[in-house]
């Protein structure tokens, strides 16, 4: 016999959440900084990016009720156009709709914020060494 809360289980794994909630927040990342500059590579890319996912971070930390939470979620995160399979929306729009699970989203979204804003140290070197070339070019340019 199959009881309501067998009936009512997420079609997909719990342990997946945070891997639909990152790249939804990615999405949004990706988006909104690349509307902004020109160049995925460069500092004012990087620049933009940071300042973008502490703004998302700062703003999701104020949320103090699920109606906040929700507002801002959905209503800035989710405003890019994202690719969403019909079971992951499910799932999340159940964890949306819960009252106890929307602080699982949040959460989660904040730790994605924070990976996301991270600059690799590849990114990093390769921006100092175009910075490097940039200054040994200009020093040989003088002599």
């Amino acid at each position: 016999m199959t009881t309501r809360l067998e009936i009512e289980q997420p079609v997909i794994n719990k342990r997946e959440l945070p891997i639909l909630i990152h790249d939804l927040i990615k999405g949004y990342i990706i988006r909104t900084t690349e509307e902004k500059t020109n160049k995925e590579n460069s500092q004012k890319y990087w620049d933009k990016r940071e300042k973008t996912c502490l703004n998302a971070f700062y703003r999701l930390r104020a949320c103090k009720n699920r109606e906040d939470f929700l507002v801002y979620f959905t209503g800035t995160l989710c405003s890019v156009p994202q690719f969403i399979r019909e079971e992951e929306y499910q799932v999340i729009a159940e964890y949306l709709t819960g009252k106890e699970n929307w602080e699982d989203v949040k959460s989660l979204s904040m730790l994605a914020l924070s990976k996301l804003s991270y600059r690799p140290k590849s990114e990093q070197n390769q921006e100092k060494q175009s910075d490097q070339d940039i200054t040994s070019q200009t020093e040989e340019g003088d002599e």
